[in-house]
């Protein structure tokens, strides 16, 4: 009961301070985007109607002693939910919108925590299996590196923009281009695991090719993914779970303070903006575009094709690319059915995860979970599963032995039986 309290008190706070960052410093500067305000005493007792309805959905997260579900859906609650009823209060939309937005977030949470899958069948683990995986995506990192971008080593943040711009020109085959975003998954898990197995060697070899591909288009989060990782896997007594509200909340309270002191809106724009309201605002602009046109029923260049109209017809930038995921892929996808269908698919595949990261450390199940979660959020399903190597990684984590040196690997129940 008190950390239910503690938790609700934590989301309210939050839902201020994000309504003070849109109102003060993401309003007025974007607009023209769509980020308007139009508050009105109506719209803030529905964006707080909502928030007092569906937060009871998630409240079953904070006790639940598993790893990858209690966590993706607090993750998605806190990513997701609670800056959608933000949004809500300042941006009025259709009441359908309101509905299925509802219905989406209400099943999701209900059904990855009710829903009941086969086990898997027990998979043998093997560190060849690892070893031979994680050479192989070395060596497509170096050979991406030679033929795209002669061997460079960038190792200042510094011009970064421009190697991101030139890596857009690359003209790589797509299987290549494919393993070398995997790359970017599957090497930081990769790198915990041998250090838990003390083979520094290993080691040493893989944060030299994260460097490679660091330079290879300046992306800071190949840089970030290695360090959370290794901080979640040597410290895996950290909660993550528990740390994800207070953080929100000074990263919010940063940017008021940052506004009120230096009239300076960066982390408004970098965190609140691009990261908890930009997904709102593409969520209402495909619903928008489905309804006046048809949902894609997962037709690969239908769905590319749309992506490109609500960058020209919303935002008015020609060759703009409009990425999103969750809600935007099911209702472009499936239209009003979408809504429906989707949260049983993403319930049932983090309750899969749930198994195949049972045995390995704590941390690197959370640095997946996290993610996945992030992952889904920015772009669709299967894109998701394949494009960006969400489902190599857990076919890695899969056959992972256990990292930690003297550790009992956990078991899961027999696989006649089912999860729980």
């Amino acid at each position: 009961m008190r950390r239910s309290v503690a938790f609700l008190v934590g989301v309210v706070t939050y839902r201020l301070l994000l309504d003070v960052c849109y109102a003060e410093t993401i309003a007025p500067v974007w607009s023209y985007y769509g980020l308007t305000n139009a508050s009105s005493a109506n719209t803030l007792l529905l964006s707080w109607l909502f928030l007092g309805l569906i937060t009871p959905f998630v409240l079953p997260f904070l006790e639940d002693e598993r790893v990858v579900v209690p966590s993706a859906g607090l993750m998605f609650y806190l990513i997701r939910v609670v800056p959608l009823t933000s949004f809500l209060a300042f941006k009025p939309v259709e009441v359908s919108f309101v509905a299925q937005q509802f219905g989406f977030w209400v099943l999701m949470f209900v059904l990855m925590d009710k829903v009941k899958v086969f086990a898997l069948p027990r998979v043998e683990k093997s560190e060849g299996f690892v070893k031979w995986t994680t050479l192989m995506l070395m060596g497509v990192v170096v050979f991406v590196s030679g033929a795209y971008a002669g061997f460079r080593f960038h190792l200042s943040l510094d011009g970064v923009y421009d190697l991101r711009m030139e890596a857009r020109g690359f003209d790589m085959p797509q299987v290549v281009a494919y393993l070398w975003s995997w790359a970017g998954n599957v090497l930081p898990l990769a790198m915990a695991y041998f250090v838990g197995k003390r083979k520094y060697a290993w080691v040493v070899a893989i944060a030299v090719v994260g460097l490679m591909n660091f330079s290879i288009n300046g992306l800071k989060s190949t840089l970030f993914k290695v360090l959370f990782c290794l901080f979640l896997f040597q410290w895996e007594g950290v909660n993550l779970r528990r740390l994800m509200l207070p953080l929100l909340c000074g990263l919010c309270g940063l940017a008021v303070l940052e506004f009120w002191a230096m009239h300076s809106t960066f982390l408004s724009y970098v965190v609140v903006r691009r990261v908890l309201m930009l997904p709102q605002l593409l969520d209402a602009y495909f619903m928008d575009l489905v309804n006046r046109t048809s949902p894609v029923f997962f037709d690969g260049a239908a769905i590319a094709q749309m992506k490109m109209d609500v960058g020209r017809l919303y935002f008015h930038q020609m060759g703009a690319n409009a990425n999103n995921g969750l809600f935007t892929d099911a209702y472009a996808n499936l239209g009003a059915w979408g809504w429906w269908v989707f949260p049983f698919i993403f319930a049932v595949f983090f309750k899969y995860c749930e198994q195949m990261f049972a045995h390995v450390n704590r941390g690197l199940a959370m640095f997946a979970t996290l993610l996945i979660v992030t992952t889904f959020g920015s772009t669709g399903f299967t894109t998701s599963l394949l494009s960006h190597g969400i489902f190599v990684m857990c076919v890695f984590l899969l056959f992972m032995p256990v990292a930690d040196e003297g550790q009992e690997e956990s078991q899961l129940i027999e696989s006649n039986g089912e999860i729980i």
